[in-house]
């Protein structure tokens, strides 16, 4: 039987994967889906399993990403398996936080998934006993981009300041435009303005300690 990270009403949380390629290519093979995308859409499989394993999952330098599918309880694809709408997870780390985001497939849009989906991401993301030492997570969104503005403020997000100048849409051709930010923060902690979003545990704390003593 298989076991989901998580699960909401029509959706399966899991790890995204490899195994979830044809349906990654999918969403990314057109170009009205990665409108709000710095990268351009993946024209064939392979340019899709390469941005998969070498740029949206962990790797040795990005060991601290979480990517999960967004898998709908109800249809399949055409390998018979779960077909996935989207994923979700974080992406990096930024001065402001740990950075974090979605995609949906555009035949898909509307129906609310993303917004399902995200929550039920932030939910599990802040039970991760891995992840305890993160109390901040942050969405950086295109002012125009009002549907993904609205799914961040159904999930509990607080609206931000503004960043001039700081992202390029591939659409664009090079040209800066502003994001908006909206913070998501680990509930029952007040995170400090200028926050990094991260803590530093108890477990380093005492082992810097005892280096110091020793010294």
């Amino acid at each position: 039987m298989i076991t989901y990270a998580a699960e909401t009403e029509r959706l399966y949380l899991e790890p995204l994967g490899v195994q979830h390629l044809e349906d990654f290519h999918e969403l990314w093979n057109n170009d009205e889906a990665v409108l709000w995308s710095s990268k351009p859409k993946k024209n064939t499989l392979e340019e899709s399993r390469d941005w998969l394993v070498n740029m949206i999952l962990p790797t040795k330098e990005t060991w601290d990403v979480d990517k999960y599918a967004l898998l709908l309880k109800d249809e399949t694809n055409e390998k018979g398996e779960l077909k996935m709408v989207g994923f979700v997870g974080t992406n990096r780390w930024c001065e402001k936080g740990m950075e974090v985001g979605y995609c949906s497939n555009i035949k898909y849009w509307g129906t609310g998934y993303i917004t399902e989906g995200f929550k039920a991401f932030l939910e599990l993301y802040w039970t991760l006993p891995e992840r305890m030492n993160v109390v901040r997570l942050v969405a950086k969104t295109h002012p125009e981009n009002v549907a993904s503005q609205r799914v961040c403020v159904k999930c509990g997000g607080k609206k931000g300041e503004m960043l001039k100048d700081s992202y390029e849409r591939f659409v664009d051709g090079g040209l800066k435009s502003d994001v908006w930010l909206f913070y998501f923060d680990r509930p029952g902690v007040e995170v400090k303005d200028g926050s990094d979003g991260r803590v530093e545990m108890e477990a380093h704390k005492e082992e810097k300690q005892e280096k110091g003593d020793a010294a």
